[in-house]
């Protein structure tokens, strides 16, 4: 499988049903649309938001009460992030992320989302995927498959090597 990455603007790109769209499984998350390029290249972008009625499971990061109630306090820039390929073609989530006002501490904050991964624009299961396949085949084959850097997928790999390494000691 060959994905080649190309920048597309939203011009581009054309909607398409979202029911004939595969699922991404983020229980979470709502698709809002999904648009593929005109040209038929392999990319797939699924515009999503968080789920109105959810309340993450850690609380409230400031006050750490995990029992007080949120109020939606608006919402942040989007969020690009690269999912595992599916049907021959990269994916792309472009998630609205939420911003709750904790009601006892009076502070706002983006609470981090199951599956995706707070620090880097990835899914959790690309970050494994990567953590496999970077043993297996050249960065820059995984490059292509993933839209992911190969130094990215370097730093990906030494973590990886490094968390093994420190549970066999």
């Amino acid at each position: 499988m060959n994905l080649t990455k190309k920048n597309y603007s939203e011009d581009d790109l054309i909607e398409i049903d979202k029911e004939t769209a595969p699922s991404l499984d983020f229980p979470n998350l709502v698709v809002e649309k999904v648009c593929v390029p005109k040209d038929g290249g392999n990319l797939m972008v699924f515009y999503m938001n968080v789920k109105r009625d959810w309340i993450p499971e850690e609380g409230c990061p400031f006050c750490k009460d995990n029992f007080t109630d949120f109020i939606s306090s608006g919402r942040n820039k989007p969020r690009v992030l690269n999912d595992i390929s599916r049907n021959n073609k990269c994916i792309i989530i472009v998630l609205q992320a939420l911003r709750l006002l904790c009601k006892k501490c009076d502070e706002r904050f983006t609470p981090d989302i199951p599956g995706l991964h707070p620090k880097v624009q990835m899914t959790e299961r690309l970050i494994d995927f990567i953590k496999v396949e970077s043993f297996l085949q050249p960065f820059s084959d995984l490059e292509q498959r993933t839209g992911v850097s190969t130094t990215t997928i370097s730093d990906i790999m030494k973590s990886s090597l490094f968390i093994n390494i420190t549970n066999l000691l």
